[in-house]
């Protein structure tokens, strides 16, 4: 599904997701908007691929994806690509994407510079994650999609082989706003553009 420029775009509740392999969610034109409801629930999807992005200044708002029926998935996309794109990871109450014990082999998170990832006090649930990779540019926002003041964590569950992490300089990342890798992390990978910002690990 792809929002172009000036659409306003809304996809209602896909409760029955029976062998829905492949999704792709996006907003690509200036000023446009794509939001979902809940996908999976009554059947849950098989997804082996997900793509969620965001360009040109849009906004692409999830609410919940249940693949418990996946086995495997090949990747997982997150991007908002470019300056005033925003990605929102709205959750269920319990996850924004659950593949149950299936493996993701490859997660890439990326917010490009001046973008925005939100997301609700929910998880990304696997059994496990190849490989990861977190890509957040120069004056990304990252932050809860609540009111100011509201302290919610995007937990990413499964333990990880190797996690890759690339910071920019002057990022936004309100307090008690972070992204909780609940599993073992075996490599850890990480870069940065920072100035004279400190980094707490």
């Amino acid at each position: 599904i792809t929002s172009a420029a000036g659409a306003v775009s809304t996809m209602g509740t896909m409760i029955t997701a029976t062998s829905l392999a492949s999704l792709s969610l996006s907003s690509t034109g200036t000023s446009s908007s794509l939001t979902t409801s809940k996908i999976g629930g009554t059947t849950d999807a098989a997804l082996t691929s997900l793509t969620i992005s965001a360009s040109s200044g849009s906004t692409t708002e999830i609410d919940g994806i249940d693949s418990a029926s996946s086995a495997a998935l090949t990747s997982v996309a997150i991007s908002a690509n470019d300056a005033n794109s925003k990605v929102v990871l709205g959750g269920d109450g319990t996850n924004i994407l659950t593949v149950g014990t299936g493996t993701i082999a490859s997660l890439t998170v990326t917010v490009a510079d001046n973008a925005t990832l939100q997301w609700a006090a929910d998880s990304i649930t696997s059994g496990a994650i190849t490989t990861g990779t977190l890509t957040f540019g120069d004056y990304s926002t990252l932050q809860d999609e609540g009111a100011g003041g509201d302290t919610e964590d995007l937990t990413l569950t499964g333990a990880v082989t190797t996690l890759g992490v690339s910071l920019g300089r002057g990022m936004t990342n309100l307090t008690g706003d972070s992204i909780v890798f609940s599993g073992t992390v075996t490599t850890l990978n990480l870069s940065s553009a920072l100035g004279a910002e400190e980094v707490s690990m």
